[in-house]
């Protein structure tokens, strides 16, 4: 037994260095996890501003300026009214310009020789759209920027109304910078960014540049406006305009293009960093496995280990329990059936059916308790009964436990308390092995050694029942007495009384009820010199009826009678089992 505790402390100390490079494995393996996690999130950084917008960003100083330079030269150029048609009426849009639009087309509809005006305010009408991808960019944060836009062209073309040749011009204008605008608004939506906000500013403020050139062009008199026309024609004046326009609008286009590249990038990169990821995480999911695995296997043998060390603990027990005289459960119980049967074959006995529902009414009660049954008039009926009732408490698959006379009658003189209960606690310990594992208070062999009272023994008993939720205890007094007596001859003062005083605060003490003790004997108060109703109370039963049923069974026709009821009466005894079923 020494070297299998030491066989297992061994075993212990292995499991404990493996479980040991098991968790190292599983840190080494989350913390390369977290330096690739931190490695992504580095990788990432190098591109995320080419497409990401900056919250804490603004748009930059290009269209501001834009929109005060407009406000300074048109308060200088326009007249009062021309100034607050653009500025102090209501909010501009597309729709007023689209109006102005339709107007000036309305008005040279009818007109044959103005086909190639009808054909340009034709295309500006189908372009002044493009213009909304620049403008609607500044709606939600700066609405007046969008209103100046709108306004200015909105002035230009019903300013030039009535002059069909500068209307050509400012159509055709219109048009070729509507041409040159990108999808500004898709690309600013898609790319916040601080260099698309600045590019966007910068395709607005040429817009803007654009209208205030062509107002100033307007609002020149006639004769300087023809000199201005041979100078520096309307379309060579626009030409750098438009070119700039269409330069800046490509830039727009190109940041789009490599933000889309770098988010693409990223996007890879996050890829690779997945993959990494992914393949970590199932290393380490196959670690974890086999781990689980290894420690599954260490749990099962730990608990064939725990099984061998319980096993050797109970054998050891039983060994010290054996080293002196301890009656065998089994071997008493085969001898009272084999007696009882014998006899029934004889002159079968059967309890009245008043005391069968007397004990049907105590295994009906949960509570713990003690119930004596007695013969009156046969003196074997109670030894009858008892084996009767542990046949059937044991066909019903409840726990139980007596204590029988020997067949031998050499063994009724090494009879003693002691081993009584040494054999009650042998039939408990094979009801509950575990006895050596569980409680707050294990048995060991080291507590069977040294035991020098019946006390003693009967606190190892209890322990032992403690650990079974239900169970019954039969004792016979057939038994009991003759080991009392022999204690008594020895000098030891541990008297009949003293045991089924013990047994009893057992039953009644033990928490949760559901200890059933059975005492079973001849007229008990004769024998024991006990009273019988201090110690049961009502708690009692006939195990006949008497001495009258003793002389009728000496009736051959009384006899057969009762043989005849034999079966029925078997039936309703073993139906008293079921109240025990209730709890």
């Amino acid at each position: 037994m020494a070297s299998l505790a030491a066989s297992t402390r061994s075993y212990i100390t292995t499991v404990g260095a493996v479980n040991n490079d098991s968790i190292s494995n599983l840190t080494t393996a989350s913390s390369t996890l977290s330096t690739s996690l931190l490695r992504h999130r580095m990788r990432l950084g190098r591109y995320e501003d080419w497409y990401l917008g900056n919250p804490r960003g603004r748009w930059t100083d290009p269209a501001k300026k834009a929109f005060e330079s407009a406000n300074k030269i048109l308060r200088e150029e326009l007249s009062s009214d021309d100034y607050n048609q653009i500025f102090l009426n209501n909010y501009c849009s597309i729709k007023d310009v689209e109006e102005s639009l339709k107007k000036a087309k309305e008005k040279y509809n009818n007109k044959p020789e103005a086909s190639r005006i009808h054909r340009w305010l034709f295309n500006c009408s189908e372009r002044i759209v493009y213009y909304g991808s620049i403008f609607d960019v500044f709606v939600q944060h700066h609405p007046e920027y969008v209103s100046l836009a709108w306004g200015t062209f909105k002035f230009l073309f019903v300013a030039v109304l009535s002059y069909e040749e500068l209307l050509a011009k400012i159509s055709k204008a219109v048009s070729q910078i509507a041409d040159v605008l990108p999808r500004t608004e898709l690309h600013a939506i898609l790319y916040p960014t601080d260099r698309m906000q600045e590019a966007v500013s910068m395709v607005y403020a040429k817009i803007i540049e654009f209208s205030i050139t062509a107002i100033r062009w307007y609002k020149k008199n006639g004769f300087r406006r023809v000199i201005s026309s041979i100078i520096s024609p309307f379309s060579i004046s626009f030409k750098d305009i438009i070119d700039e326009i269409s330069e800046r609008s490509r830039t727009v286009d190109q940041l789009a293009n490599a933000a889309n590249k770098a988010e693409t990038r990223d996007v890879h990169t996050d890829l690779v960093g997945m993959r990494e990821r992914v393949h970590q995480i199932m290393e380490m999911i196959s670690m974890i496995h086999a781990s689980q695995i290894l420690q599954n296997e260490i749990i099962l043998n730990l608990r064939d280990r725990e099984s061998l060390c319980l096993n050797s603990q109970l054998e050891g027990i039983r060994d010290i329990l054996m080293l002196q005289y301890t009656p065998l459960a089994d071997q008493s119980l085969s001898h009272c059936v084999s007696m009882r049967n014998r006899r029934k074959r004889r002159a079968p006995i059967q309890i009245p059916t008043s005391e069968v529902l007397k004990l049907k009414q105590w295994l009906s009660d949960p509570s713990s308790s003690l119930l004596l049954a007695q013969g009156q008039g046969v003196r074997t009926s109670s030894s009858d009964f008892a084996v009767d009732f542990v046949n059937a408490v044991r066909e019903k698959g409840y726990p139980i436990i007596w204590a029988f006379p020997s067949p031998i009658r050499e063994e009724e003189e090494r009879l003693s308390t002691e081993s009584i209960l040494r054999s009650l606690i042998l039939q408990a310990l094979a009801l509950i092995p575990n006895a050596v594992s569980e409680g707050a208070s294990p048995l060991r062999t080291q507590h069977f050694r040294n035991i020098t009272s019946p006390d003693e023994w009967i606190n190892i008993l209890n322990h032992c029942l403690a650990l079974i939720p239900r169970v019954f205890v039969v004792i016979d007094m057939a038994l009991m007495q003759p080991a009392v007596y022999s204690q008594g001859i020895d000098g030891r003062s541990f008297h009949l009384v003293d045991f089924i005083q013990r047994i009893s605060e057992m039953a009644h003490a033990r928490p949760g009820g559901q200890l059933k003790v059975l005492i079973v004997s001849w007229q008990f108060e004769k024998t024991t010199l006990l009273d019988s109703n201090e110690i049961f109370g009502k708690e009692q039963i006939a195990t006949d009826a008497g001495r009258r049923v003793d002389r009728l069974m000496r009736r051959p026709k009384y006899k057969a009678v009762v043989r005849r009821r034999n079966e029925d009466y078997t039936k309703t005894f073993k139906s008293t089992m079921d109240a025990v079923d209730k709890y």
